[in-house]
């Protein structure tokens, strides 16, 4: 089954979750403030993000916000760019799609500035309702590095139930694996 018919004639390109957060669809234009971001953050980024080794320049950035659009021009499943107070501070967004089986994975990421202030899990909460009410998905999964306590305490606070542990499930550019724990919630769960 595919997405709802209309979903990408409207996608919501601008989400406003309160006073203080803001979810609005990555264009080309954000490619400097995004690598600027991820520049000045390496240290914390890397830890957890392998694509951080492999961005050296906003060209570097750009070409990944390209990857995101059709030929057509348009994005099929939104990745958004998240502003605390109208600053950049991380990107969120949707991947891993399966149309078929009505289920798709959340990403997410912020700089170190904007942690500890519930920004992640309140963009989180708007994804998954997204998800589940205009997307018409069944099945969401959130998979983080299982020593990566502050992206894994995100899922657990909003009722996500932990599914095991994919071993080895991502490979960092020193050639080292790191274990990823899925934590999953189904739309009768997050209704009910």
């Amino acid at each position: 089954m595919a997405l709802k018919s209309d979903f990408i004639n409207k996608i919501m390109y601008k989400i406003q979750i309160d006073e203080n957060i803001t979810l609005r669809c990555i264009v080309a234009e954000d490619a400097e403030a995004i690598f600027h971001a991820i520049d000045s953050n390496r240290v914390h980024l890397s830890a957890f993000l392998p694509f951080v080794e492999f961005t050296k320049s906003s060209e570097d950035t750009l070409s990944f916000i390209k990857t995101l659009f059709n030929a057509e021009g348009k994005m099929p499943i939104p990745t958004y760019v998240v502003e605390y107070q109208g600053e950049f501070c991380g990107l969120a967004g949707y991947n891993g799609a399966n149309n078929g089986n009505k289920k798709l994975q959340i990403g997410y990421w912020l700089t170190e500035k904007f942690l500890k202030k519930g920004i992640m899990t309140l963009t989180v909460r708007a994804l998954v309702n997204i998800a589940f009410d205009v997307m018409d998905m069944n099945s969401i999964r959130i998979k983080c590095a299982v020593n990566n306590e502050q992206s894994r305490a995100i899922p657990l606070r909003l009722g996500f139930k932990s599914e095991g542990v994919e071993r080895q499930g991502e490979l960092y550019a020193d050639g080292s694996f790191a274990d990823l724990e899925v934590f999953s919630i189904l739309a009768e769960e997050w209704r009910g």
